[in-house]
C-alpha cells in the first residue's frame, strides 16, 4: 500500500492483508561501538516510528540488529 524512508536506517511499509494491515519496520540497528548519542537518536526514532502505526495494523520489526553499514 505505501512505504517511506524514516531514517537512512529504517524503512516503514505497509501492506493489505485479508486481516488487518501489516506493517514492517525494517531496520539496521548501529553495532555497539557506535558513538551512544547515535544509537539513543536512532532508538528514540524507532521508537517514535512505531507511535505512528495505526492501533489496528500488525507491526513486524525485522532487520539486522548488528549492522556495520559501508
Amino acid at each position: 500500500m505505501e512505504w517511506s524512508p524514516v531514517l537512512e536506517r529504517t524503512i516503514l511499509a505497509r501492506f493489505k492483508t485479508n486481516i488487518p494491515n501489516l506493517r514492517i519496520i525494517q531496520c539496521y540497528v548501529p553495532t555497539e561501538t557506535t558513538d551512544k548519542d547515535m544509537k539513543e537518536k536512532f532508538y528514540e526514532q524507532l521508537h517514535e516510528t512505531k507511535n505512528t502505526v495505526e492501533k489496528r495494523d500488525v507491526i513486524i520489526g525485522m532487520g539486522d540488529m548488528n549492522a556495520k553499514i559501508g
